[in-house]
């Protein structure tokens, strides 16, 4: 008896987390083509992360920081944050540059 065996375009390989880091980086690259010190800064704040010198609250409030008023990137990086973790743009008409930072022990907004 044959197995079925999933679709090739139903599985996710180990490439596809991958793919999707090096995707977002030309979006963000593309979105501060000029402002490239803060394109810098967001390489330095996922570098000291991948070190481990910054814990997820640290980055989530740098990042929501750098990325305040450009709502994509912070939509896009939202796909890399685990579950009950958030960055949204504030919905207060008098503070279109803060970002709400959500947890699970709940939200707070950035002061940009």
């Amino acid at each position: 008896m044959l197995m079925n065996a999933p679709h090739p375009s139903n599985t996710l390989t180990a490439a596809d987390p991958i793919k999707r880091a090096y995707e977002y980086l030309n979006q963000v690259r593309a979105q501060l083509l000029n402002n490239r010190e803060v394109y810098d800064r967001f390489l330095e704040v996922m570098g000291r992360f991948k070190e481990q010198s910054l814990e997820r609250l640290e980055v989530m409030e740098r990042v929501a920081e750098l990325f305040a008023g450009h709502h994509q990137l912070l939509s896009g990086f939202n796909q890399f944050l685990p579950k009950g973790y958030r960055l949204e743009p504030s919905d207060d008409p008098s503070h279109l540059n803060h970002v709400v930072i959500i947890t699970p022990e709940g939200r707070r907004e950035s002061q940009n």
